[in-house]
């Protein structure tokens, strides 16, 4: 797959009433609200960051001009071959006291501290990322 494989297609129309709002398609469709033309900016990175991916952009004038450019994402992702955290990323080491289902409503479930200590099982957390996985086994 090539970069304009995964590029995401972003149409700006500004309105023509002065308004200072732009209608936007996203691949195609339209968004629910119209983007303040001086927002655009952070609209379009914030879209390409998230997304992670490059973000291509046609601005149609109301004087049929069309202004195109590619918006790449701040943080690339990482290669297929990284792990599973950001380079550099704090990484924290978690002990899991217990473990409980979460309520039908996504709620946390209240958990009493264990009755023992030993066996806990581990857990790394990134900082940035929010990636969570299994500890290797510890030795000793």
């Amino acid at each position: 797959m090539t970069a304009a494989d995964a590029m995401r297609r972003v149409d700006v129309h500004p309105r023509p009433d002065g308004s200072e709002l732009a209608d936007v398609t996203i691949d195609g469709r339209q968004t629910p609200r119209p983007v303040p033309l001086g927002g655009l900016g952070l609209f379009l990175s914030t879209l390409s960051d998230r997304g992670r991916q490059p973000v291509g952009v046609s601005i149609h004038e109301l004087t049929g001009t069309v202004h195109t450019g590619v918006i790449w994402p701040r943080n690339p992702p990482p290669s297929p071959s990284a792990g599973p955290f950001e380079p550099h990323e704090t990484v924290h080491l978690a002990s899991i006291l217990r473990s409980g289902p979460a309520s039908s409503t996504g709620i946390p479930p209240l958990l009493e501290p264990p009755r023992r200590t030993g066996g806990r099982r581990l857990v790394l957390l990134g900082d940035q990322s929010g990636h969570t996985c299994p500890s290797p086994h510890a030795r000793g």
